[in-house]
């Protein structure tokens, strides 16, 4: 029923809302930067899944092999029930055969289109048929789980075709002999390659095509390889490498409305009230008879859907196609730099305000020795210190202005850091990592 639709997309919401405190809160960890990345890597959609607990678990599959083992995260992608309803798996049969997944799972989400070394396609047509037969027959299922039901993948063996076909040049009828294909495919080059170019775009610089990239990402992949499929390693060397601080790709890439919106609440220990999992109360009913469910993170959600969603163009886990977001520059437009800059003033400017919580003179005094700097020298610490390029002259002095406008007199002022920090964070500088 239509209730029952709505029921299940406030509780999606409430489980984005989850993710994305969880973003906020995270320590020296990058586990949720890397679920974000698989997000948008191993694509699903909740508007077309409109079931809460499968896209929980989907977010949890993610969150698990983020930094795990590759060949075992592709195989629990691949019957996870959100996956499984996205791209038709759960209307595949011997009979009905839909080959949706099966493309995919080549062409966006392990292989790419062309190999690496030959620039000859990874796959034929046939390919896409034959290994579409070998995936039929998962079906979503619901199993208890303690207290708690768990969401999983099931093969319904009479759904499944059990012929053995040729798929890249090996003979396979299963879903591990299809990954066992893929992942061999030029001794499992084509793979690490493709998959390392998808973690160096995201983390160093969203055009691979230069030399010097290209043997970053070749190193990777070969590293990829040498450690049986493991993420870790690889983005371990790939973060302590000499390339990644290189001062040609510091700062080169741009926020995306999640990272943004995530950051500016971390970057100036922005409040809001807490992330409550209660599951949504009904709140009477619509003009058309539907049950109307009350958001109980109504400001988390703010900052997820209204915001992050409708405003900048990034509604998590609800990507706009199975190829995910394009990011890179497309994060920022005419329309979308300006929607950064108006929620940047509401959440910070002076009058404070009353759903986010911004105490100007705890966040600056939360920097060592700031009550006895200079109002140069605590401009200079508090913009090396969210910056990823430091500031010319003019942008210095105008900032310095702001949190000081009489230097003789220079004191911590409310009023003057909400004014400072405001303009801090609607520098275009702010918008790169």
């Amino acid at each position: 029923s239509q209730s029952n639709q709505r029921l299940e997309l406030t509780r999606t919401q409430e489980v984005v809302d989850w993710w994305f405190d969880l973003m906020v809160q995270e320590n020296l960890s990058i586990r949720e930067k890397m679920t974000l990345l698989w997000s948008n890597h191993f694509v699903t959609g909740t508007v077309s899944i409109q079931h809460a607990g499968y896209t929980y678990q989907y977010l949890q599959t993610l969150r698990q092999f983020a930094l795990g083992n590759l060949k075992q995260f592709v195989a629990a992608i691949s019957v996870d029930p959100s996956m499984l309803v996205y791209l038709n798996g759960n209307q595949s049969f011997t009979k009905n055969v839909n080959e949706n997944y099966a493309r995919e799972l080549m062409e966006l989400f392990t292989l790419g289109l062309v190999d690496p070394k030959t620039g000859q396609p990874n796959y034929t047509e046939t390919d896409v048929q034959n290994s579409a037969k070998a995936l039929t027959g998962w079906q979503p299922n619901t199993v208890p789980n303690g207290s708690a039901p768990y969401f999983t993948g099931t093969l319904i063996p009479n759904r499944h075709d059990p012929s053995t076909n040729a798929y890249l040049g090996k003979q396979v009828s299963s879903l591990q002999d299809v990954l066992d294909a893929i992942f061999s495919l030029g001794n499992g080059y084509n793979v690490a390659w493709f998959i390392c170019s998808n973690l160096y775009a995201n983390f160093v610089y969203y055009d691979t095509s230069s030399a010097s990239s290209q043997g970053v990402i070749d190193a990777m992949a070969k590293l990829m390889l040498a450690s049986n499929w493991e993420i870790k390693p690889v983005m371990q060397a790939l973060l302590s490498s000499a390339h990644f601080y290189d001062p040609n790709v510091i700062g080169s890439q741009l926020k995306s409305p999640a990272e943004f919106l995530a950051g500016l609440v971390r970057d100036f220990s922005i409040t809001y009230a807490p992330f409550s999992p209660t599951d949504p109360p009904a709140n009477g009913t619509d003009g058309n008879g539907v049950t109307k469910y009350t958001d109980t993170n109504l400001y988390l959600s703010v900052l997820t859907l209204t915001y992050g969603g409708n405003l900048l163009g990034q509604q998590l886990l609800n990507p706009p196609n199975v190829k995910g977001w394009p990011g890179g520059e497309n994060w920022i437009s005419s329309g979308t730099f300006p929607g950064r800059e108006s929620i940047t003033a509401g959440i910070l400017k002076s009058p404070p305000n009353a759903n986010y919580k911004f105490d100007g003179l705890a966040w600056a005094k939360s920097y060592p020795n700031a009550a006895s700097m200079s109002s140069s020298e605590i401009t200079a610490a508090l913009t090396t210190a969210l910056l990823a390029l430091p500031l010319g002259p003019v942008e210095t002095a105008t900032l310095q202005s702001l949190i000081d406008p009489n230097p003789q007199d220079f004191y911590l002022d409310a009023g003057f850091i909400a004014q400072f920090a405001s303009a801090l964070a609607q520098l275009p500088e702010y918008q790169l990592n």
